[in-house]
């Protein structure tokens, strides 16, 4: 199943004054020319699943009750379904079924997750960690939000039952974004090859 995000993006953008806002309370002042395309997507996520308007509901949620794009009943009913059973999360691989499925652990409660994904459990690697949105439709969950960032990491137990005793509630597509940037600034720079020029001045400074 394949959750068609963009649909309830564009009937957000309708409404430019609280995306507007929304992006600020994302990004804070950076500028869109550095925007990245991860993060792009990352937020327009967030937007539409975890945004606080000032009135009304979220924007998925009003989207399922206004249904503007005249949706059947069958695509309606599993937009409903993902609305009431979805959450954000970082998960750790446990194991795959390529084409088939990705089993995953909730870092943050320790629960197990079978979930229905065949693209992602075809490219995906064995171990790491992901976050990720899950939603439940007809008892089976799939990943519902914007594509999968990969961490080639695993943690141990003892650590797990740390991150499991701060019971963390609010993580969002925010905190994965701000992952992704401090993990950019942790990359070591690329060492530039000297010229030979360069060379022949440098022994002469050595020499002096």
């Amino acid at each position: 199943m394949i959750f068609p995000i963009r649909q309830v993006v564009d009937f957000a953008m309708k409404k430019p004054s609280e995306t507007d806002s929304a992006y600020k309370q994302f990004f804070g002042s950076l500028p869109f020319s550095e925007l990245k395309p991860e993060w792009e997507e990352l937020f327009l996520e967030w937007l539409i699943f975890d945004f606080k308007r000032s009135i009304g509901p979220s924007f998925l949620i009003e989207y399922v009750l206004r249904n503007p794009d005249n949706l059947n009943k069958k695509t309606l009913d599993q937009f409903e379904q993902i609305a009431k059973t979805q959450f954000y999360s970082q998960f750790e691989i446990v194991e795959i079924q390529k084409g088939q499925w990705i089993r995953l652990e909730d870092l943050f409660t320790g629960y197990i997750y079978k979930v229905y994904e065949k693209k992602g459990s075809e490219v995906l690697a064995d171990r790491g960690v992901i976050p990720g949105r899950l939603g439940k439709v007809d008892d089976k969950w799939y990943l519902v939000g914007a594509n999968s960032v990969y961490f080639p990491l695993t943690y141990t137990e003892r650590a797990k039952k740390h991150m499991r005793e701060f019971k963390v509630k609010n993580f969002s597509p925010k905190d994965t974004v701000e992952l992704l940037r401090f993990s950019e600034k942790q990359l070591p720079q690329a060492v530039s090859v000297p010229t030979k020029r360069e060379l022949e001045e440098k022994r002469k400074s050595l020499k002096k």
